[in-house]
């Protein structure tokens, strides 16, 4: 992987557990420190940290190659800049403060420092709201593809190109690898794939292809451990995961979807063992789900395959239709999970957000209107706060609020353009 900066050994600390304390934060002006001695919390005994108000964040928002970053506190245009290609695709990094803009065909990542953070520790914390600026970090490795983030770190698949003889590979980041301007982490493959993988803790669960297939899709999945700046493999899971495509973690699971069903990971410690779950009637045939999605609940996820919702249950290995729609609806515009309630939410064809609960077997738990006119082939996209239980619907040229608490959606942004990416940035509740 080519970089403007030579690869620097980060701390495999931040590859252990998933978050830390949860901080409230104070109203707060440009880097504003919070004092532990100030307001309801003044002659505390126990120098416990002050409550603070975390701000409500930024969100980027692209067109052409143009990236506006505006803020969520008051709607107001913080700044614009300009990334080196058009129709980026924006990606958040895993503690909030810094947004990835990649450009897929011309093998290009760079970096946007968004200035909103939290420095320091206990009663020393800061929070900044900073200028925005471009980093001159970037990555040159081939079509960045699946960005795949948890609380403290993020894996970013590259695919590879066959017609270049690139080979794929996989990098791993955090929010302090890219203030560090560095990797903590990177491997490469012996052949091209359209490969995905899973990080959890030291590991990483990664897609392999046999470099004689046919096939861009991966067809097994091997175990990697981190040994300073890269990978070495330790094994090769059994059974195989033919035309491999779509993967999601929950606590003690990982599951990869696969033509002939899905293959789940089980973890205990460092020990890891797969098992196969096999389609069922209730996919029709010649379907096979190919992206998964997972909440709260560590048995219960949902697999997608061509357009419709299945029910995967990972304890009794079995896959059933889930038929969300209600009474008259036969379609959706997006979907997605949110970051704080870990709610199904889904857009369907008459404008309405439909809320499911990932804790209590994927209920419903309301329906609201969000988009007051939908119109055929605008663009649809559900970004998270990662602060607040609050997710923006971007929809053609317009950013609306959906409160999840309230189940209610405000108008936020009507731009000029229709918005080809987004993402959210600032300090995240993990």
């Amino acid at each position: 992987m080519k970089m403007r900066f030579v690869l620097g050994l980060v701390s495999l600390a931040v590859l252990s557990g998933c978050g830390s304390e949860k901080h409230t934060v104070t109203p707060i002006n440009n880097n504003q420190q919070v004092n532990a001695g100030s307001g309801s919390d003044a002659g505390n005994s126990n120098n416990e940290q002050p409550e603070i108000i975390l701000p409500q964040g930024r969100i980027a928002l692209t067109h052409d190659n143009t990236v506006l970053l505006y803020n969520l506190d008051n709607g107001n245009l913080v700044d614009t800049l300009n990334t080196t290609h058009s129709n980026v695709t924006l990606k958040t990094s895993p503690q909030g403060r810094y947004i990835l803009a990649i450009a897929r065909q011309q093998d290009l990542v760079q970096f946007v420092d968004t200035g909103v953070y939290l420095e320091g520790e206990d009663s020393a914390e800061v929070v900044h709201q900073d200028s925005p600026n471009l980093l001159n970090f970037e990555l040159h490795d081939s079509r960045a593809t699946h960005y795949v983030p948890n609380a403290q770190n993020a894996l970013l698949f590259f695919d590879g190109n066959k017609d270049e003889a690139a080979d794929a590979g996989f990098a791993l980041l955090s929010d302090k690898s890219i203030g560090d301007e560095a990797l903590i982490a990177q491997h490469h493959f012996n052949t091209y794939m359209h490969g995905t993988g899973e990080v959890r803790s030291d590991w990483v669960i990664a897609t392999l292809r046999d470099a004689q297939s046919d096939s861009t899709l991966p067809s097994q999945l091997g175990l990697f451990e981190i040994h300073g700046d890269h990978f070495h493999q330790e094994h090769t899971f059994e059974p195989a995961c033919p035309d491999l495509h779509g993967s999601v973690q929950t606590t003690t699971h990982t599951a990869f979807a696969c033509s002939d069903g899905i293959v789940k990971i089980s973890q205990e410690g460092d020990a890891f063992t797969a098992s196969h779950i096999a389609n069922s009637q209730a996919l029709p045939e010649q379907h096979r789900i190919g992206k998964l999605l997972a909440g709260e609940d560590d048995n219960h996820i949902l697999g997608i395959a061509r357009s419709n919702f299945y029910h995967v249950d990972l304890a009794s290995n079995a896959i059933s239709a889930f038929n969300w729609q209600p009474e008259g609806i036969t379609s959706y515009l997006t979907y997605g999970i949110s970051a704080i309630s870990q709610s199904l939410l889904i857009l369907d064809e008459q404008g309405y957000i439909n809320v499911f609960d990932s804790e209590n077997d994927w209920q419903t738990t309301g329906r609201f209107k969000a988009v007051e006119s939908v119109v055929a082939d605008t663009n649809a996209m559900l970004i998270n706060n990662q602060a607040y239980d609050i997710t923006y619907l971007v929809y053609g040229q317009q950013v609306i609020t959906l409160d999840l608490a309230k189940q209610t959606a405000t108008p936020l942004l009507n731009l000029e353009q229709p918005i080809s990416s987004a993402a959210w940035s600032g300090i995240t509740q993990q």
